[in-house]
């Protein structure tokens, strides 16, 4: 069993790499943990899909038929909230028990309206994620609506000889700007604001392995962040709506048909899973399409995007 070396917190998350990050919605840190402890990190989780101890990827809609609940093909995650993944994995457990210490890190640098809960195994959360290949997840947000409450995703890859070819990149989508790629490298750790950034993850034709840690904001999800007032629909708006949760309501419009590429990608084209997947986004979007000024606002917006 590995002590945890949080030193590198301090080293990574200093004051510019926190102001970047809220800036600009997302950070990259290569070789974030120590180089043994993050091939640790890897066998645990390897371990675990070869234990049969990790869920398929669920993900449920609710319809007015009721709730359904949909499988992410080739995908398989285990939570550390489990005392059954906490017991297999002593290593992991120890992370989510110590996170108070990456809290409070960024609690240091974040201003006083951005700081995350300070303490506490309920504030957090920390997955686990074996991709066996051929896996891929749409574009969506960490933190879609209420009542969830994270605030920063920290996601780590681990994936020593990860090359071109071998898909399973994560895709940022700044809010009408040009999407950034990102490679799923070994110990390459990535953070970005769980209510505001658009992304998805590409086809993984390979085995690929990550672990995230989501953690919890003190002001997640405000009357601010979640409703759209009419005074706002206009391009006066566009610096609030590129920096805030706010995005989140016109979104999947805005992106219409990005986001049936990225349910295709995910569940496979022709699939039952796929087909009720873009018929529930095409029912969200007629819906919030049926107030004239906002379509108005949704095509504009389309017009302006840069990809």
């Amino acid at each position: 069993n590995m002590d945890i070396d949080w030193t590198c917190l301090d080293e990574h998350l200093t004051a510019d790499a926190v102001a970047d990050l809220c800036e600009h919605g997302y950070i990259v840190i290569d070789d974030f943990w120590p180089s043994g402890l993050a091939q640790a990190y890897r066998n645990d989780i390897c371990q675990l899909y070869e234990s049969d101890l990790m869920q398929p990827n669920k993900v449920q809609f609710e319809t007015s038929q009721g709730p359904i609940q949909l499988t992410k093909p080739g995908i398989y995650e285990a939570d550390l909230h489990s005392s059954t993944i906490a017991a297999a994995t002593p290593l992991f457990a120890t992370v989510l028990k110590e996170c108070d210490q990456l809290q409070q890190t960024l609690n240091r640098h974040l201003q006083p309206t951005q700081q995350v809960e300070p303490a506490g195994n309920s504030t957090r959360t920390v997955k686990l994620q074996y991709n066996s290949g051929g896996g891929a997840f749409p574009w969506h947000y960490d933190n879609p609506t209420r009542p969830n409450k994270r605030q920063i995703t920290l996601l780590t890859y681990l994936n020593p000889d990860w090359c071109a070819g071998d898909g399973g990149e994560l895709v940022l989508l700044p809010f009408l700007g040009q999407p950034c790629t990102i490679e799923p490298r070994m110990n390459r750790t990535v953070l970005f604001l769980a209510d505001q950034v658009l992304h998805k993850v590409k086809v993984a034709h390979r085995p690929r392995v990550c672990f995230t840690v989501w953690i919890d904001g003190v002001n997640t999800n405000t009357d601010e962040a979640m409703f759209l007032k009419a005074n706002q629909l206009t391009v006066d708006s566009l610096p609030l709506l590129k920096a805030s949760p706010l995005q989140r309501t016109l979104s999947r419009a805005v992106y219409a048909e990005r986001y049936v590429e990225s349910l295709q990608d995910c569940f496979g084209a022709e699939t039952r899973a796929c087909k009720l997947a873009v018929a529930m986004h095409h029912a969200h979007i007629k819906q919030l399409l049926s107030n004239s000024k906002v379509a108005q606002f949704v095509d504009t917006l389309r017009a302006m995007r840069a990809w």
